[in-house]
């Protein structure tokens, strides 16, 4: 009954539309919000159970967050609470990649401990093309990357790789960077980690009617 209650609330979440009330926002400052509430789930993690085969190896720390925001960055228009919700989304999904890679080495495994990087930075065109400015905002793991293959699935609802995932918090993710006028997009390989980048222009996107 939780798992649907969660289901139905991420559903909604993903079909909502744009309600207009866009409002200038510093997203540095969004991003140290989503870094305290991302510190605070990694520290969680160290419950976590250790010493069998399906567990994480003695001596295992969780992931380390290193935040690099660039400095003066102009502010934006957007919604504080929804973009916080996209960071969010991409840090947990980093952190619990790095935790499960770490939980396969079992007992005896190699405790190399995983790192998430988010910087933030302005770009000119860049992805989204033309001369308007964008701000970016990136995520970048030391997980064990992800399957070409399931990279082009990876922002479908439902499409989901976990035992008890919903295949929501990604496709949310694209929801809210299309409703802010923006895109999101992933550079991942096997064995070396992945990145997501976030690009949003500066300018307010139209409202849709």
């Amino acid at each position: 009954t939780r798992r649907l209650g969660r289901v139905v609330s991420q559903f909604l979440d993903y079909a909502r539309p744009l309600r207009g009330d866009h409002q200038l926002i510093d997203i540095n400052d969004v991003v140290r919000r989503t870094e305290t509430l991302l510190r605070s789930l990694a520290e969680e993690m160290k419950s976590a159970p250790v010493d069998d085969d399906r567990g994480r190896p003695a001596g295992w720390q969780p992931p380390e967050i290193l935040v690099q925001l660039a400095p003066l960055l102009p502010p934006m228009r957007g919604d504080a609470e929804q973009l916080r919700q996209v960071f969010l989304n991409l840090g947990i999904n980093a952190l619990q990649a790095m935790a499960d890679a770490a939980a396969g080495e079992g007992e005896g495994g190699e405790t190399t401990r995983g790192r998430l990087s988010i910087s933030t930075g302005l770009r000119h065109g860049g992805r989204l093309g033309g001369a308007t400015q964008h701000i970016e905002v990136r995520f970048t793991d030391t997980g064990p990357g992800i399957d070409p293959a399931v990279q082009k699935n990876l922002f479908i609802p439902f499409f989901t790789t976990k035992e008890k995932g919903t295949g929501l918090g990604l496709a949310i993710v694209k929801s809210i960077a299309e409703r802010h006028g923006g895109k999101v997009w992933v550079e991942s390989e096997l064995g070396k980690g992945s990145k997501f980048h976030l690009q949003v222009p500066l300018a307010q996107p139209k409202e849709s009617k």
